[in-house]
C-alpha cells in the first residue's frame, strides 16, 4: 500500500486521537473515582455540612481487594512449553527455563502486581508485548509489560481490541528528553495541548508542565483484500511532526500475524467495549452506606458524651452561669426548673446492620471465602510439576487464568512450531546453569543475539535434567 505524506498521517492520527480522548473522558473520571474508593477518600466527593462532623472510614473494600490480590500474587503466571511428542520433552524444559529467566530480567512479577491492582480496582487491565534489545545485558529479549489504563486509548466503538481503528499510547516528555532522543526534530516541535484535566493526572503531584510535550505512539492496521490479511504499523508523533514511521523499515507490517501487540482483560465485562467494571464499582454503594452508618453512630456517641441541661425561666438560674464548671456556687430560685437528660442510644439493630454490611462486602467479593476455605491456615496452589494440589478457590484461579491467558495467548500455535523448528535445526549447542550442563536442540533465533559465544546462560531451577556433573570453578 502506498505511503501517504507525513502531514496526512498526522492529520488522520490527530482526528482519531481527539475522538478517542473525548470518548474516554468519562472513563478516566470513573477510574479516578475507583481509586478514591480504594483509598477510602470517597468522603471528599460529599459536601461538608458541618466542619466538625465526623467522617469515619472503615476500609473493608480496600482490605477485601488486598486479600484477593495477595492470593493472586502467590502464583505469578508463567509460560509453559508443552511438547507435542515425548522426544521433545527435554527441549521444552530447557525453553521453559530460558523463558522464565527472560521474564525475570524483564521484571514481569512487578508488572503482574500492577496488573492485578488495575483489574480488581478499575475493572480492566492492559498489557503490551514486544522486544527490548537492552534486556539480558543487551542480548535482547521479549517482554510483557503493563500499560497504565490512563495512558492508553482503544477504539470506543469496538468490543474487540483487534478490530480497533487505532490504538494510542500517551506519554508526557520534557523538551530536554525529546532533544536527547530526537535531536533532529526537537527544535521544530510545538506545544499542542491535547489532554484534558482528567487524563493521566495524579491528585497529589503537581509538576510543572509548562515545558512538556505530548508523545503519541499511534498503532493502526491496514487490510489487504488480495491476501485477506492485515498489516499493523506504528508511528511516533509529537508536536505536529511524525518522528518515526515503522513502514520505513518494515513496509510489510510490524508483526507477521498482523495483530496489535496489546491485550486487555476485564473483571466484569461491559457491553459495547473491551473494558470492564471492578470491585470498587460493584461495592462502592455498600462501602458508602457502611461508612455513613458509622458516621451516625459516631455522632450519637459524641452527643452522648456531653452533659445536657434543661433549664426553665422559672428556675431563676442563669444558663451561662451553669455552664461555668469552675464555680462552686450557683444562685437561683428553684431546682425544680432544672433537669438532666441524656442522648438515647441507637437501636441495637443499627450496629448489627453495620456488621452485616461489612461481612457482605467481604463475602460477595470473595475475600471472606478465601479464608473460610483455607486448610489449617495454608492456601492450596498448583503443583510445580504441572499437577494440581487441592485449590478450592475457583474464582481466584479463574482470575489468574484470565491474566495468564491474555498474556501468554497462543498466536498461530507458536509452541508446536517452535519445537518442530528446534528438532529440525538441532544445533546441539549447550545451555549451562549452575553446576550442571545441558544439551538441547535450539533454533538459530535463540542464539543469534550473542554470536561470539556458543552457550546461553540461564538460571538453573531444576526444570531440566543434568547430563553430566561439572565441577564448580
Amino acid at each position: 500500500m502506498k505511503k501517504e505524506p507525513q502531514s496526512t498521517l498526522w492529520t488522520t492520527a490527530f482526528a482519531l486521537f481527539t475522538e478517542f480522548k473525548n470518548a474516554y473522558a468519562g472513563e478516566w473520571r470513573r477510574l479516578d473515582a475507583c481509586e478514591r474508593m480504594y483509598r477510602g477518600e470517597h468522603w471528599n466527593d460529599v459536601p461538608m455540612q458541618d466542619a466538625n462532623e465526623p467522617r469515619p472510614v472503615t476500609p473493608i473494600l480496600q482490605s477485601s481487594i488486598e486479600t484477593l490480590a495477595a492470593d493472586l500474587l502467590d502464583r505469578v503466571p508463567a509460560a509453559v512449553i508443552t511438547p507435542e511428542r515425548g522426544a521433545d520433552e527435554r527441549v521444552a524444559r530447557i525453553v521453559d527455563a530460558v523463558i522464565a529467566r527472560n521474564h525475570d530480567s524483564a521484571g514481569y512479577a512487578l508488572q503482574y502486581r500492577l496488573l492485578v491492582h488495575d483489574l480488581l480496582v478499575g475493572g480492566w487491565c492492559a498489557q503490551e508485548v514486544g522486544y527490548d534489545p537492552a534486556l539480558n545485558q543487551h542480548l535482547g529479549g521479549a517482554y510483557i509489560r503493563r500499560c497504565d489504563p490512563k495512558s492508553i486509548l482503544f477504539d470506543p466503538l469496538c468490543t474487540d481490541l483487534q478490530e480497533s481503528r487505532a490504538v494510542f499510547k500517551i506519554a508526557e516528555k520534557s523538551r530536554a528528553w525529546m532533544a536527547q532522543h530526537y535531536p533532529d526534530d526537537a527544535p521544530y516541535l510545538c506545544d499542542i495541548p491535547l489532554l484534558g484535566k482528567d487524563a493521566g493526572r495524579d491528585g497529589a503531584l503537581l509538576p510543572d508542565r509548562s515545558d512538556t510535550l505530548l508523545l503519541l505512539e499511534y498503532w493502526w492496521r491496514e487490510y489487504d483484500a488480495d491476501t485477506r490479511s492485515y498489516a499493523v504499523h506504528m508511528a511516533q508523533l509529537c508536536g505536529g511532526r511524525v518522528l518515526k514511521d515503522s513502514r520505513d523499515t518494515k513496509p510489510e507490517g510490524y508483526f507477521a500475524h498482523g495483530l496489535y501487540p496489546f491485550v486487555t482483560a476485564a473483571l466484569y465485562p461491559r457491553s459495547g467495549t473491551c473494558l470492564g467494571h471492578g470491585l470498587c464499582d460493584l461495592y462502592a454503594g455498600a462501602q458508602k452506606y457502611a461508612d455513613k452508618l458509622d458516621q451516625i453512630v459516631m455522632k450519637n456517641a459524641l452527643m452522648a458524651s456531653r452533659n445536657k441541661l434543661l433549664v426553665t425561666e422559672a428556675s431563676g438560674f442563669d444558663t451561662d452561669d451553669l455552664k461555668d464548671w469552675t464555680k462552686e456556687v450557683h444562685r437561683g430560685e428553684s431546682l425544680a426548673g432544672i433537669s438532666w437528660f441524656a442522648t438515647p442510644p441507637l437501636p441495637a439493630y443499627i450496629l448489627s446492620y453495620i456488621r452485616e454490611t461489612r461481612e457482605n462486602i467481604k463475602n460477595e467479593s470473595g475475600a471472606g471465602q478465601l479464608f473460610q476455605q483455607c486448610d489449617g491456615g495454608q492456601r492450596h496452589h498448583r503443583a510445580p510439576g504441572g499437577g494440581h494440589q487441592a485449590e478450592p478457590y475457583g474464582e481466584h484461579a479463574a482470575l489468574r487464568g484470565l491474566l495468564a491467558g491474555r498474556a501468554y495467548g497462543d498466536r498461530g500455535g507458536t509452541r508446536v512450531q517452535f519445537l518442530r523448528a528446534a528438532r529440525n535445526a538441532h544445533h546441539g549447542r549447550a545451555a549451562r546453569g549452575g553446576a550442571f550442563r545441558y544439551r538441547a536442540a535450539a533454533t538459530r533465533g535463540l542464539w543469534r543475539r550473542h554470536p561470539a559465544r556458543r552457550v546461553l546462560y540461564f538460571r538453573q531451577d531444576g526444570a531440566a535434567e543434568p547430563l553430566r556433573r561439572r565441577s564448580p570453578k
